[in-house]
């Protein structure tokens, strides 16, 4: 159960992006460039239109985990001279589209800018993870030489939520993930 771009822009989605910026999220075609670099966007772009010209637009990756939480990871994307938006960065999991948010405030500065999510369950396993994911984003502001440093037990607890999640179920059961729901309802139908 990994972060994948949504199937859909879900009322939820939607609801999610508004609390972010004002535009409307839209699905960005992903076509990586010789140049880019896995996950490494902010310095991609740049490269990217000194050999092609064009600018960076600069926003949110939207990202969706099961039925459990929704991601915003500060992204930027390219716009052609003609005005055409397209992703040059390649991702963990080779998606062929992303959902984009574009957000003219995001503006990387060399620090990583921290991640916004939002629960999709009232699960207080969900509400303890994303609270631990807050804590770490606190962590990376903090970067001395590009490096920081996790707490071994806020780290063990991730790792530990995680395999909770990631716990197999059948249809019938109730979801790993807390929400009270049969696995078939919650995270189990992103599985088709």
């Amino acid at each position: 159960m990994q972060e994948l771009t949504p199937r859909e822009i879900t009322p939820q989605i939607t609801q999610f992006c508004q609390s972010i910026a004002p535009s409307l999220p839209q699905y960005i075609p992903v076509c990586p460039a010789p140049i880019s670099k896995k996950n490494d966007c902010f310095n991609n772009i740049p490269r990217y239109i000194k050999e092609n010209g064009g600018s960076m637009t600069t926003g949110w990756a939207i990202w969706q985990r099961a039925n459990i939480l929704l991601h915003a990871e500060a992204h930027a994307i390219w716009k052609s001279p003609e005005g055409a938006l397209l992703d040059i960065t390649p991702h963990e999991y080779n998606d062929q589209k992303i959902l984009f948010l574009e957000d003219t405030k995001v503006c990387y500065s060399g620090v990583v800018i921290p991640s916004i999510y939002k629960p999709l369950t009232s699960s207080a396993l969900v509400k303890e993870f994303i609270d631990l994911l807050n804590i770490r984003n606190e962590l990376t502001q903090n970067v001395i030489n590009n490096t920081y440093s996790i707490p071994v037990p806020l780290q063990n607890r991730l790792i530990e939520l995680n395999q909770i999640f990631l716990r197999p179920a059948e249809r019938n059961d109730p979801c790993p993930c807390g929400s009270g729901q049969k696995y078939k309802r919650c995270c189990g139908k992103y599985l088709k």
